[in-house]
């Protein structure tokens, strides 16, 4: 009963930010709301939740880490695993520092 009325919520919460009037804070407001219903929904299934994997991920590395670990593990998908974040969040990483595959071949 839990997870239908959870599911009624995140319903009520998605229509309200289809309404083409809802100021910036307030989208935001509700869009971490949802976020905690989709979490204590997929929690009760007894699913692990992992929100931000692959979007918003905070990565704590440095350029020069990362061609070490680059370095030794070869692969970024193996680096990703290591760091226990996604591939597209380190590409986004990447992108962001502006780091090419060329610049690890001069390293």
């Amino acid at each position: 009963m839990f997870m239908e009325e959870n599911k009624n919520e995140q319903l009520r919460i998605i229509d309200k930010l289809l309404e083409p009037d809802l100021s910036y804070s307030e989208a935001n407001k509700l869009r971490m709301e949802l976020c905690r219903k989709e979490k204590e929904r997929t929690v009760a299934r007894g699913i692990p939740y992992q929100y931000g994997k692959g979007r918003r991920e905070q990565i704590d590395l440095t350029i020069e880490g990362y061609f070490e670990l680059k370095r030794e593990l070869k692969l970024d998908k193996n680096v990703a695993d290591f760091l226990e974040i996604s591939t597209r969040g380190l590409y986004q990483w990447k992108y962001r520092k502006g780091i090419t595959d060329k610049q690890l071949k001069k390293a």
